[in-house]
């Protein structure tokens, strides 16, 4: 009779695996995506995270090519006088060093990962303050020097806007745009507090006809909420718990991969 009843399960099992990546090969959601309310900041959530990839950079770079990176970290519905942008620097390099340390060279023709700042600033106009980074990634051959980059802002706090750049081409491919839009002064809330998080990704594809199965998609997006969960900072006295999902969502049109995913931290004693 165990035996029957294992299998039994096992079938069910087997059913509802099945099942599942059956529903990742067509346009699709699960769970609850909460409603986008425009008249609240990011719309309800506690940070967006936008991932646009136009030419994706490949896992391992090519000896010689150049990779730009481009990452913006807005906050918004605050005061722009004496506004503090050594927060969003700092979360813009994050995110940059996130996505570098991810990449990899040829051990043998170009062992070397190297990256340059060539384009920072920082603005603040109307409430909704920006800091944009540019980063230029390429895999060094042996004995070939590195090209100059602007030196990285260290300054803990930074409340003048600025700017500073290099000779970058105006058109740039491989690149990858990151966003990031916060509400600043929601870090550290007191306990217990559960920080709302949703992501956005958008990957250019050939044709919506070639997707064939979303769970890649997906995938990176759950890689994405993990590190947004690592870097989450949980108010005094208070614990970072393991991160839930709420819903997700997956399509494509004219040619573009579209994940909506929301996700929580709680934050609890």
């Amino acid at each position: 009779m165990k035996s029957s009843v294992g299998i039994v399960f096992l079938l069910l099992f087997l059913h509802l695996l099945i099942s599942s990546c059956d529903s990742l090969k067509k346009p699709g959601s699960r769970g609850k995506i909460p409603e986008v309310r425009d008249e609240v900041p990011n719309g309800g959530a506690d940070a967006v995270y936008s991932m646009f990839i136009h030419t994706a950079i490949p896992d391992t770079l090519a000896c010689g090519t150049e990779y730009y990176i481009t990452v913006k970290a807005n906050d918004i519905f605050i005061e722009c006088e004496n506004y503090n942008y050594g927060y969003l620097y700092l979360e813009a390099r994050r995110l940059a060093n996130a996505r570098i340390n991810e990449l990899t060279c040829n051990l043998t023709a170009c062992p070397f990962v190297h990256s340059n700042i060539v384009f920072h600033s920082g603005k603040c106009v109307n409430g909704f303050a920006q800091v944009e980074l540019r980063v230029v990634v390429h895999c060094l051959r042996p004995n070939e020097l590195p090209a100059d980059g602007l030196e990285e802002l260290v300054t803990p706090r930074m409340d003048t806007a600025f700017l500073d750049s290099l000779p970058v081409p105006f058109e740039v491919r491989p690149h990858e745009d990151l966003f990031l839009q916060i509400k600043s002064d929601q870090a550290g809330k007191p306990c217990p507090k559960e920080y709302i998080y949703r992501i956005n990704l958008i990957d250019d594809v050939i044709s919506c006809q070639t997707v064939g199965n979303y769970g890649p998609y997906l995938e990176r997006a759950r890689n994405e909420a993990t590190k947004i969960w690592l870097a989450t900072r949980c108010g005094p006295d208070c614990s970072r718990r393991p991160w839930e999902e709420l819903g997700a969502s997956w399509t494509c049109e004219q040619n573009n991969v579209k994940i909506e995913y929301w996700f929580i931290v709680p934050c609890k004693k």
